[in-house]
């Protein structure tokens, strides 16, 4: 499932914003990470 999430994301956020949603993401999973 997490690939069709970041599929979707992918193709809502300009490639321009990709970066900044990358990290984004990366910092949100690396939350989670911690917390489980």
């Amino acid at each position: 499932h997490e690939l069709d999430e970041n599929r979707v994301l992918a193709l809502a956020v300009p490639e321009s914003d990709e970066r900044k949603l990358g990290s984004y993401i990366a910092k949100i999973k690396a939350i989670i990470s911690k917390v489980i």
